[in-house]
């Protein structure tokens, strides 16, 4: 099991629609019936990962883009679960107003277009949409993208 546990500051954060995106890599082999299952000597040896993903599914953001409204400030805590693919965090179209690297307010960085998140790190991105569209969240590391790691983000 795995997801994100966030600890709001005692101060609160500012109005925003918030999302959170667990990014996670699998790596398997072949099992009883067909049925994929973990192949933990390729993982332990971080060879080539089958898939890439946000919150364990590989194209449930494609298939079901996430909704937002324009012109709201977007707060969008990102957890690399890992084990091995580090990330760098993206959204196609959008500057990151804000980053709060592992979440915390005294780790703040401004006017990005990515930022890197290695595995077991988080991070926390801001920003406004200012244009209806569909922008494309990703691991900027393109193959990953390719393996899952991508989101369609839906503003309008």
């Amino acid at each position: 099991m795995y997801g994100a546990f966030i600890v709001d500051p005692k101060e609160g954060w500012s109005p925003a629609q918030e999302l959170i995106l667990v990014q996670s890599d699998f790596t398997l082999a072949e099992g009883a019936n067909s049925v994929k299952v973990p192949d933990m000597n390729r993982m332990i040896g971080a060879r080539d990962v089958d898939y890439v993903v946000f919150n364990g599914h590989a194209t449930q953001y494609v298939d079901e883009p996430i909704q937002v409204k324009v012109g709201e400030p977007i707060r969008i805590f990102v957890v690399n679960a890992g084990p091995n693919v580090w990330s760098s965090f993206h959204v196609v179209g959008a500057i990151f107003d804000r980053v709060l690297v592992n979440a915390s307010l005294k780790n703040q960085l401004f006017d990005l277009q990515s930022v890197s998140i290695g595995p077991g790190e988080s991070t926390c991105v801001e920003f406004t949409l200012d244009e209806p569209g569909v922008y494309t969240a990703v691991n900027h590391a393109f193959g990953h993208a390719a393996q899952g790691a991508i989101a369609l983000i839906e503003a309008t």
